[in-house]
């Protein structure tokens, strides 16, 4: 009996430590808001490729610490102040949420999609306004010197057709008046 309450003793142990090692670790705390390891980790992973390495990593740890500080300090200041209940500050909360809210609805409909264009249609295009393409002599521009602006021009031209086709689409099954 006694080898069970010991082995049952040293497995609810393990499983703690197993427990406690999983667990995010504390780096600081702010009027008892934990900012964690992961939270740094996020802006670490969320920085450009190549702005950390092993002789600045420790450094830019310390400033992403530093920053979700701040952060937090400021946020509590904030809501001391009540700045979250101001008519305003509401207003631009929403307007925030809403612009999140379309964001992730236009990812979803549009986030796996090419608007890239096809070298004929660049090559169409350029042909098609050649005149209205001269440098600043008034020469027509080559089309090898201008073809990214022009496969820039058309990648935003067709968004914004497919996003205004998307809220034609919407409106016809959206109840909308106008008022004149």
């Amino acid at each position: 009996m006694k080898f069970l309450a010991s082995l049952f003793l040293v497995m609810v142990l393990f499983s703690a430590t197993a427990f406690a090692q999983t667990q995010d670790k504390v780096l600081a705390t702010v009027n008892g808001y934990e900012i964690t390891q992961s939270a740094v980790d996020n802006i670490m992973k969320s920085l450009p490729a190549g702005v950390v390495n092993d002789k600045n990593s420790a450094q830019i740890r310390e400033n992403a610490l530093n920053s979700l500080i701040s952060e937090r300090v400021l946020l509590d200041e904030a809501k001391k102040l009540n700045l979250e209940k101001d008519p305003q500050v509401v207003q631009e909360i929403k307007a925030q949420t809403d612009n999140i809210l379309i964001n992730a609805l236009l990812q979803k409909k549009f986030g796996n999609q090419s608007f890239a264009p096809s070298e004929k249609e660049i090559t169409d295009f350029y042909n098609q306004n050649k005149s209205k393409l001269k440098d600043s002599k008034g020469q027509v521009q080559p089309l090898s010197k201008i073809k990214p602006e022009i496969a820039q021009y058309l990648t935003n031209l067709k968004k914004k057709q497919a996003l205004d086709n998307y809220i034609e689409e919407l409106k016809k099954q959206d109840k909308v008046i106008i008022n004149k």
